[in-house]
């Protein structure tokens, strides 16, 4: 069942409070005809509302509260004051790359810019490289942000792990109007009282991204007085019980991600404590968090106790690198509100091992028994398509968004998998066959598609997507990698009415001839924009 918005489950608290404690007033004196009528209106009034917003998604309560963000552009990297000067002025998205950072005012030209991603690059002699970084970035002056308070779009901020920082340099940055969320790389600093007052002196700060930084129960312990929304943990460590408490006293945290519950310290001696992670119990307390919806685990090797202790309130869950097992994975029928899942059904960790280990058979058939509980609107599933998986995913008739990653996908699955769903986007990072694009072209709701093949199988017919009638974008990634896609099998394409981007990613082998841009876009018509991004390999795999 679609979650009701708190706003709403107050007002008809107290729409019922008041019919019922009027009616407990007259129950002394015989019931009133008219009265009662009218509280059956007023009831029948607000079940009416209430059933037609159970059948409308609802809101989250930073969507009600806010004005929805819009989707962010593709990152554009920049290099150097000269390189940055010569991007277009209407740059969203940055990644500055300086040797010197005191370069910073170059990028106040950018007026719209949204996010900006600073990018040390080490020194040069005569063109060679020193293997260091200016000294600039270990010891800066205390106005290098000032620039970025110019920027009244800016809404992400990334900070490397090259630059010193303190209180002192994050002070230009109180008072920005747009600033909500900053990524911190490494600890270059320290997590304390003043540390935590110069964040917030930046108002609408909701969101941290802090990376490879150590999360001790002190830390945490301040960074709890901040109103955060979003809190992601990567690659931390130091992180333990006294931590998970503090962790669970910041009351206004809507999504809370981790990558791994912490993070070997490179040369430190493995103890119990570099060890730590939440048990079942502990996981359970996340109910704490009044607004907790959004929830990532990665490598974290949740196992079938922890999945089972997850509050059933996620509206979002993603689970990779796990250690659950077939039968664990039946836990996952029990979280009822579930709108958004990626999981990993295979046991799959960090190792370059774990690419080449098959898809277990059995938790993908695990995983199509707990499905049909839940009511997905966007699903990013890895493991065994199994021609059950592949009946359970296209039972959830409320699926807008899919992606599926596998190494072997049953014959034969695509039909099944795609009959009837009324899909926008589809993501496939799985082997390319023509039952695929077949099955993608009768899509008539479809408005994205990726498609990455294996390397193997290409694709040798395009002209069923040309039929979709409102694919508007195409991505097409590692479908043959050393030839890349001859023109002639997009040319198909130029027929379809509504298709406006395409992007082809293709992997050249050293010395041989390379795609032309010139080709391609030709094939496809002027009416089509049509991107060409090339990478190159020494050896043939």
């Amino acid at each position: 069942m679609t979650p009701i918005h708190p706003a709403e489950e107050r007002l008809l608290d107290t729409s019922l409070e008041e019919v019922f404690a009027q009616r407990r007033r007259r129950l002394g004196r015989g019931p009133d005809v008219r009265k009662l009528l009218v509280a059956a209106f007023v009831l029948l009034g607000l079940g009416v509302v209430f059933a037609t917003a159970w059948l409308v998604p609802s809101a989250s309560p930073e969507t009600a509260q806010e004005p929805t963000v819009a989707p962010m552009p593709a990152e554009v990297p920049g290099d150097g004051k000269d390189g940055i000067a010569a991007l277009p002025i209407t740059t969203e998205n940055l990644q500055a790359r300086f040797t010197d950072p005191r370069e910073l005012p170059v990028v106040t030209r950018f007026a719209s810019l949204r996010r900006l991603r600073l990018w040390p690059v080490k020194t040069t002699i005569l063109s060679f490289s020193t293997g260091a970084y200016h000294r600039a970035w270990a010891a800066p002056p205390m106005d290098l942000l000032q620039p970025l308070a110019k920027l009244e779009h800016l809404e992400v901020l990334g900070l490397p792990h090259e630059l010193a920082v303190t209180p002192e340099l994050l002070a230009p940055l109180a008072g920005h109007p747009s600033l909500r969320e900053i990524q911190f790389v490494r600890d270059a600093f320290t997590i304390d009282a003043r540390f935590v007052a110069a964040l917030a002196r930046i108002p609408n700060l909701r969101a941290l991204d802090l990376r490879f930084v150590r999360m001790s129960g002190s830390a945490l312990h301040h960074l709890a007085a901040l109103p955060l929304r979003s809190l992601e943990l990567q690659y931390g460590s130091g992180l333990d019980a006294a931590g998970w408490r503090e962790l669970l006293t910041m009351r206004s945290l809507e999504r809370l991600s981790f990558r791994a519950w912490n993070w070997p310290v490179p040369g430190a001696k493995p103890d119990a404590a570099a060890e730590w992670q939440p048990t079942p119990l502990e996981l359970g307390r996340l109910r704490e968090l009044p607004r907790l919806r959004d929830l990532e685990l990665l490598h974290c090797a949740v196992d079938d106790a922890q999945l089972a202790a997850l509050p059933d309130t996620l509206v979002r869950l993603h689970l990779f690198g796990s250690k659950l097992t077939p039968e664990g994975i039946g836990a996952l029928r029990r979280l009822l509100a579930l709108r958004e899942l990626d999981f990993d059904a295979s046991r799959r960790g960090s190792n370059f091992a774990d690419l080449f280990t098959p898809d277990s058979e059995a938790a993908g058939d695990a995983f199509a028994v707990a499905l049909p509980t839940l009511r997905l609107r966007k699903l990013h599933y890895r493991g065994a398509v199994t021609a059950d998986v592949a009946r359970a995913i296209g039972a959830q008739a409320g699926l807008r968004d899919l992606a599926i990653t596998s190494k072997q996908p049953a014959p034969d699955t695509a039909a099944v998998l795609f009959a009837g769903l009324p899909l926008q986007r589809v993501e496939w990072h799985a082997p390319v066959t023509a039952d695929l694009i077949a099955a993608l072209g009768k899509l008539s709701e479809l408005r994205e598609l990726e498609v990455y093949g294996d390397g193997k199988d290409g694709i040798t017919e395009l002209a069923a997507l040309a039929e979709a009638p409102r694919l508007e974008r195409l991505v097409l990634a590692e479908t043959r990698i050393e030839n890349g896609i001859p023109a002639t099998v997009l040319a198909p394409l130029a027929r379809s009415r509504s298709l406006r981007d395409v992007d082809v990613h293709v992997t050249v082998i050293r010395g041989e001839p390379r795609a032309s841009q010139a080709e391609l876009q030709q094939a496809v018509g002027e009416r089509i924009r049509l991107r060409l991004h090339e990478s190159e390999q020494t050896v043939k795999r």
